[in-house]
């Protein structure tokens, strides 16, 4: 079993029907001593490969470290084939989508150039707009999907998609839910230029390190008002998004009236994400423990109106999250 923690792991749901993957697949089955070859390098996925696995063994996917970086280029080519894509269905399209912007992210922000973040961020909104404003998402379909490891890059990747999301049932239209995107993806930069060793903390933070996290949103907003592309949408999601109704937020402790609607609405699925995934101080929440406590905060940190909607969204398919 230790030969496992080499492997990286992927979802059967980014291998496309009809296309080749361009790297050897393993599968590895609870049990099992061992992994074995799933399918091999350019054969394409087919359906009788799973007619002989009983429903209740869980299938594991995996490819060789060595191969990520192909597996990332196959995967980036089905996002940029629009005609192949828009053929997958909707829990199909949104495993790759959501992948291909986890990865690229997280190569531009290993990068620390703000530019070369930004320029991601336009490329990956579009294609989280088109997502989201064309397909049927469910957060238990999301919940199989989305990675939940503690990480900037996936902490904002999700918080992008979840933006989408809620942007679409507040009435926003699709050029603003796009710009939406981008600020998700881009509300906490600022946090590049914080040490790992205070963001990636086990403990309790002490007041000289939290004073350190809370310049976070005035940082990003420097980082993204010297950059051309950068909308005021997007400058206002990464300043204002820990603002709080009743002015004790950061940085500058402003009230209700004067925080944005985008930044109130990101405020709502920051706090979520962050809640129903794992921290290096606590495990994971269940959705409704997480709506719990968002809403013990309503009137003083977070909107009534916006976390209702979100909380409509969340319990859609109350049953399955059970």
């Amino acid at each position: 079993m230790k030969k496992q923690l080499s492997f990286v792991p992927i979802s059967l749901l980014t291998l496309s029907p009809g296309k080749p993957v361009p790297v050897d697949i393993y599968s590895w089955v609870h049990g099992a001593d061992k992994p074995h070859l799933f399918l091999a390098s350019d054969r394409i996925l087919e359906s009788d490969l799973l007619k002989n696995k009983p429903d209740d063994v869980e299938l594991r996917l995996f490819i060789e470290p060595s191969s990520r970086s192909d597996f990332q280029q196959y995967l980036q080519r089905l996002v940029n084939d629009n005609d192949h894509i828009k053929t997958l269905n909707d829990e199909r399209r949104s495993a790759i989508v959501s992948e291909v912007v986890r990865d690229v992210l997280a190569n531009a922000f290993k990068s620390e150039s703000t530019s070369t973040i930004v320029g991601t961020a336009n490329l990956l909104g579009q294609h989280i707009a088109s997502l989201v404003s064309e397909t049927q998402l469910s957060m238990t379909g999301l919940s199989k999907i989305l990675h939940h490891d503690y990480g900037t890059f996936t902490h904002s990747a999700n918080v992008a998609l979840y933006s989408s999301l809620l942007a679409l049932r507040m009435g926003f239209d699709e050029y603003s839910i796009e710009d939406i995107a981008v600020g998700g993806l881009l509300h906490d930069i600022g946090k590049l230029s914080i040490e790992d060793r205070i963001l990636n903390k086990a403990g309790k933070l002490d007041d000289m390190e939290f004073r350190i996290i809370k310049k976070h949103p005035l940082e990003g907003f420097r980082r993204l008002l010297s950059e051309e592309n950068v909308t005021t949408c997007q400058l206002l999601m990464a300043y204002q998004h820990h603002e709080k109704l009743d002015g004790t937020g950061y940085p500058v402790g402003i009230e209700s009236d004067e925080i944005s609607k985008v930044a109130k609405l990101c405020a709502v699925v920051d706090v979520y994400e962050a809640l129903t995934s794992k921290r290096p101080y606590r495990n994971a929440m269940r959705p409704e423990q997480a709506i719990e406590i968002m809403s013990r905060d309503v009137g003083k940190h977070l909107d009534g109106e916006i976390l209702e909607i979100w909380k409509e969204f969340v319990f859609e398919n109350e049953g399955a999250l059970s």
